[in-house]
């Protein structure tokens, strides 16, 4: 599988920390952690649901792509170290720590860009675009009172949807960019449809609250 196709794809989903929603940094007032988290520059109907002004705009568009950047530079160099000698124990996980870095210093720098209102919506879009890995957030159990059953039962429900996601980017065998954003959004949703499926009305409801008003479809968040 060509790098270019699985990383660029990986990137425009957010999935490259996909299990990695209990990571929280100190933007953790209004934010999940760093799964799903929307690109602002490449969405004009989300810099309108943000009624974000030209100078946000800008300011935003360089910090986006310096992120944007890092985290494929990072995803590059360990694709390229993948199995040869230069590989060092533990190199997929340091990778993904310092890609969850990349995303928590974005974050913590757009506390300054935007504005409490405009943080809160923010926040309440990336739980919309997050899926079943929202549940693995310390902020989102404890807003809808998971107990351990349930909180063993997210682990579980995302585990299974990244065991899918590798089993599907191992048997890739050159698929159009547009089959794989099928075939990984069929993946999410099923797994967000478990995830939810686990929740009682009281909770739901609180979900509810959580994501605010509906903004777009789960996980099309792109450049649309």
């Amino acid at each position: 599988m060509r790098f270019s196709h699985l990383v660029l794809a990986v990137a425009a989903m957010g999935l490259w920390s996909a299990t990695s929603a209990a990571q929280v940094g100190d933007a953790n007032e209004w934010f999940i952690g760093t799964v799903a988290f929307p690109n602002l520059s490449a969405n004009p109907n989300l810099q309108k649901e943000l009624r974000l002004n030209e100078e946000q705009k800008g300011t935003i568009s360089v910090l986006q792509k310096e992120a944007t950047d890092q985290g494929l530079a990072l995803a590059k160099a360990r694709f390229n170290r993948k199995g040869t000698p230069e590989e060092p124990p533990g190199d997929e996980q340091r990778t993904r720590e310092k890609s969850r870095n990349v995303t928590i210093e974005l974050q913590n720098k757009l506390t300054s860009v935007l504005d409490k209102d405009q943080l809160r919506r923010l926040g309440q879009i990336q739980i919309q675009n997050a899926g079943a890995p929202a549940f693995l957030s310390p902020k989102i159990q404890k807003a809808l009172g998971f107990g351990d059953e349930q909180k063993k039962k997210a682990q579980e429900i995302v585990a299974d949807m990244s065991k899918s996601m590798q089993l599907m980017a191992a048997n890739d065998k050159g698929i159009g960019a547009a089959e794989l954003r099928r075939r990984t959004l069929e993946i999410h949703l099923q797994a967000f449809e478990r995830a939810h499926g686990m929740l009682n009305d009281k909770q739901k409801a609180e979900w509810q609250l959580l994501n605010g008003k509906a903004f777009t479809k789960p996980f099309e968040l792109g450049g649309n």
